[in-house]
């Protein structure tokens, strides 16, 4: 839709319609063509997204199903501190991230903003519930053959909980699609931010550039979603 055309039906009058007209597609060039760093920036946001999902599976496997399924010292205390982590808001981590990434020297660089994201607690607590529900007398039968805990988490942990890796895989991509106040505030140069952080300035343009945006915004999570949802149907037998 055009901006008059946005303006009349959802402000003067609202009448939403599904059918512009005229039919405009003059928003989607000035977003992509027109130089303002749109697809840049859309392909540093997929960058972080994918880096960030890919890590922190592996890193939330281990830990999750070592602190469900094996026994060791401290393990509840370990426990205990991954709840109160993962209870605990951004603003209150976000000075700790700050100076840890200043002491490291990677700050305004994307490994500030991967690594804390790469570690959080929230996956390791998830998988962790579901590896909780392991049949013992599986995983002891398979400690029998091997005493690799790699070996067991690749061949046996991995395909029994392939619907809680996929529904991590989903709102990992998605939280990490959606962050601003990490590469707000750990990226300085322009260059490196996501399309995430230049939403505040496209907020400023016309209204179909805004509504435009948004679309291309939302189409590599919806794609993720589908294609997430598609292979738990596949897997636990799901039909609509």
């Amino acid at each position: 839709m055009t901006t008059g055309e946005i303006t009349y039906r959802y402000g003067t009058i609202y009448q939403p319609s599904m059918i512009p007209f005229p039919l405009s597609l003059q928003q989607y060039y000035e977003i992509l063509f027109t130089g303002n760093g749109f697809i840049h920036k859309f392909w540093n946001s997929f960058f972080l997204a994918s880096t960030i999902t890919v890590l922190h599976i592996p890193v939330s496997l281990i830990v999750g199903f070592t602190l469900a399924k094996v026994k060791f010292k401290g393990r509840v205390l370990f426990i205990v501190l991954y709840i109160m982590v993962m209870l605990m808001p951004y603003s209150v981590t976000i000075l700790p991230n700050y100076i840890q990434a200043k002491v490291m020297g990677i700050y305004d660089t994307p490994a500030a903003v991967v690594l804390p994201a790469v570690f959080a607690p929230q996956g390791a607590a998830l998988l962790g519930v579901f590896s909780i529900f392991l049949n013992d007398a599986v995983l002891e039968a398979v400690s029998l053959e091997t005493k690799s805990l790699l070996r067991i988490l690749v061949h046996i942990v991995v395909p029994l909980l392939k619907p809680a890796i996929a529904i991590l895989v989903i709102l990992t991509f998605a939280e990490s699609w959606n962050m601003v106040e990490q590469p707000y505030l750990l990226l300085e140069q322009e260059a490196l931010q996501p399309l995430s952080v230049l939403f505040r300035r496209i907020l400023d343009s016309s209204l179909n550039v805004v509504f435009a945006a948004t679309v291309i915004y939302m189409i590599p999570v919806i794609i993720g979603y589908l294609y997430c949802e598609d292979m738990l149907e596949n897997m636990i037998g799901i039909k609509h």
